[in-house]
């Protein structure tokens, strides 16, 4: 009964994990993401958004201009719940709230040449955190 228990609790965890990171994927990576796209890009995170969170707009989410393997390939061998910056460098794309009329309005910024941190947990990417250029000091963002 023990082994069955632990089981059912492994396939679980397993599962939100894999949640999570699906999540991940559909707020913070596309590789076709422009500065141009953030409207519509947001338009499905702000449901999710103001559901948790009470509010209708979000305010700033940045993209991952990367496939998913390229993005997943950060967190292989990470057990349990590790935050990563990469080695390498990625195009990033800031979505910035700027008003509302019908429907969220945003302005995007690319940056290229920049290194991300994310939290990996059990092999997955789970939340972003932030970006930054090699040499300089980081800025959080969400």
């Amino acid at each position: 009964m023990k082994i069955q228990t632990a089981c059912l609790l492994l396939v679980l965890i397993s599962a939100t994990a894999l949640t999570e990171a699906l999540n991940f994927y559909q707020k913070h990576v596309d590789n076709q993401m422009t500065g141009n796209n953030c409207d519509t890009k947001m338009e499905p995170i702000n449901e999710d958004y103001e559901e948790y969170h009470g509010e209708e707009c979000k305010s700033i989410n940045t993209f991952i201009v990367s496939n998913d393997e390229e993005v997943d390939a950060l967190c292989n061998n990470v057990r349990g719940e590790r935050k990563i910056t990469s080695g390498r460098v990625f195009t990033v794309v800031i979505c910035r709230f700027v008003y509302i009329d019908i429907g969220c309005h945003y302005r995007g910024k690319t940056i290229n040449n920049y290194a991300i941190t994310i939290i990996c947990k059990n092999g997955k990417p789970v939340h972003y955190r932030i970006y930054c250029k090699i040499t300089d000091k980081c800025s959080a963002h969400k």
